[in-house]
């Protein structure tokens, strides 16, 4: 015989209304039955209990314990006898969340549930995500994603980990889904760096999509808005062709996110046709912030652009990405034979850009900005240093260069 104590005694029993219940009953049983089963208020298991047994004014049952060579059942009622919990077997460590009281500090606090309170935030990991490098996290990722999406949105944690991810994670039902990690990592002119906090490995097929970021498209569906990626790193592994692709959104940001070695872009922002949407489908008003893309490490990642800014029909589309913002971005493309662009304006205008920067370890064979198409040579904002290889180059204001 050994003794065991119950330990949801001490968390106050809340009603189906969210009030403390002072009517409580609990009932201890043999697992699997209605036989009642003994239980004692000192740890010789001396001193019997009646069972069942109520709580106090304040929904608190005294100290309970019992012998734990056998299977428990615990089930709390209400004043009314309506069952409030029932765990079968008990695990030993206290009521479900559902059973137990949360009160925040503060004046006009009211009680809630511990599942509640918990329910505020969404992890991946609540779905089953794993974050070892090693296990497949798509699906529990995605329906993570699809959850959110359930109740209209909201901010998804990214714990400490390595996500290893074997297909595009889609956000494009419309509502904004926020993707926040614990720390990325940034891009550096030499050494690696140190290990990213939260870091998603593609291991998907080669020139696929990591992130997804699109409008859902429809003649009768809106652009999604607000949306958002942050404190991540994506290792596109010279594998995925893009990191971020962002389709026909408007008010998204993209914050401290690091890109290595896709083999298209690092960002690509288009558009899905004015057709595919009830309202215009330029992707409009987003914030780059502090987005670092890393496209030198292997043949293949050197050929891809860092930031390419198009449409869905580049130069004659009815829409385009437009009136962006980027801040302290980087771009490190090779710059040699076979580079990308660390900037592709080829369908975009009224974009500003503040503190970009492309570093070209490569040489300079190929430009390190390359505008084309009638619109791309609209009114773009570069504001303070545009940084190009080694060499500074400085603007007021850039509106147009043939």
């Amino acid at each position: 015989m050994s003794a065991q104590q119950l330990l949801l005694p001490f968390r106050p029993v809340i009603n189906l209304k969210g009030g403390l219940e002072s009517g409580a009953t609990l009932e201890v049983y043999e697992s699997g039955t209605f036989t009642l089963y003994p239980i004692y208020a000192d740890t010789g298991l001396t001193t019997p209990l009646s069972n069942p047994l109520q709580a106090n004014g304040f929904g608190i049952f005294p100290a309970i314990y019992y012998d734990n060579s056998e299977g428990i059942r615990v089930i709390i009622k209400d004043a009314n006898g309506s069952v409030l919990a029932d765990q079968d077997p008990y695990l030993g460590d206290g009521l479900p969340s559902d059973a137990i009281a949360f009160v925040q500090s503060g004046t006009g606090a009211v009680a809630r549930t511990a599942q509640a309170k918990l329910r505020d935030t969404v992890s991946v990991k609540d779905f089953g995500a794993v974050g070892d490098g090693v296990a497949d996290d798509t699906a529990e990722f995605q329906a993570a994603i699809h959850y959110l999406e359930s109740v209209k949105g909201g901010n998804l944690i990214v714990p400490w980990g390595q996500y290893r991810i074997s297909s595009t994670i889609n956000v494009d039902s419309g509502y904004g889904i926020q993707i926040m990690g614990y720390g990325g990592d940034g891009v550096h002119d030499n050494g690696t760096g140190v290990a990213p906090a939260t870091e998603v490995l593609w291991f998907g097929a080669a020139g696929g999509t990591v992130f997804n970021f699109s409008s859902p498209a429809g003649s009768g569906n809106s652009r999604q808005f607000g949306s958002s990626v942050s404190d991540l790193k994506i290792d596109c592994r010279s594998v995925a062709g893009i990191a971020l692709l962002v389709n026909s959104v408007r008010i998204c940001n993209f914050s401290r996110v690091t890109v290595y070695n896709p083999t298209i872009a690092g960002v690509k922002s288009t558009t899905l046709g004015n057709a595919n949407l009830a309202e215009s489908s330029d992707t409009q008003r987003c914030i780059f912030d502090r987005v670092s893309i890393r496209a030198i490490d292997t043949v293949a990642s050197r050929a891809a652009h860092g930031f390419w800014l198009t449409s869905h029909n580049p130069s004659v589309s009815d829409s385009n990405t437009s009136l962006n913002l980027f801040t302290q971005c980087d771009a490190q493309e090779w710059g040699g034979t076979g580079s990308g662009y660390g900037l592709f304006l080829e369908d975009g205008d009224n974009n500003t850009f503040m503190n970009f920067r492309v570093f070209r370890p490569g040489g300079t064979t190929v430009e390190a900005i390359r505008l084309v198409g009638n619109k791309s040579l609209l009114n773009h904002s570069f504001f303070n240093k545009l940084v190009l290889h080694y060499r500074f180059i400085w603007y007021s204001q850039y509106h147009r260069n043939d």
